[in-house]
C-alpha cells in the first residue's frame, strides 16, 4: 500500500496501476482456505497459509474470528502476519520434514 501510495503522491498512475498489477498476479496463487467472516484477517491468513504450503510445508489450521475485536483488524493483521512469517522462516531452515499450526482462540 505504500508503494501505490508512493506513486500517486507523485502522480505516477501509470506506476501504480503496474504495481497492482504484479501484485494481482501473486494473488492468482492464494488458495481460499479461511471464511471466518472478517475478510481482513482472512486475507492474510489465506496469503501466508499459501505461502507456507507452496514451500512444502505441512499446515494445520483453523481460525474462528469474533465479530467484536478489542483490537483493530489492522494490528491483528501485522501480529498474524508476522507469526506466521516467522514459522515459515523456521521450518525452511530445518532440515527434516515440518509443518505449521495455526490456530486462533476465542476466550
Amino acid at each position: 500500500m505504500q508503494s501505490v501510495k508512493a506513486y500517486l503522491a507523485k502522480d505516477n498512475i501509470a506506476e501504480a496501476k503496474s504495481y497492482i498489477d504484479r501484485l494481482e498476479e501473486d494473488l492468482a496463487d492464494i488458495r481460499l482456505l479461511f471464511d471466518t467472516g472478517n475478510l481482513n484477517i482472512d486475507a492474510i491468513l489465506n496469503a501466508k497459509i499459501s505461502l507456507a504450503l507452496e514451500n512444502g510445508i505441512r499446515c494445520d489450521y483453523k481460525a474462528v474470528i469474533p465479530k467484536e475485536l478489542s483490537v483493530s483488524d489492522i494490528d491483528l493483521c501485522v501480529v498474524i502476519g508476522n507469526l506466521i512469517d516467522n514459522a515459515v522462516e523456521s521450518c525452511r531452515t530445518v532440515k527434516k520434514e515440518s509443518s505449521l499450526s495455526v490456530y486462533t482462540l476465542r476466550r
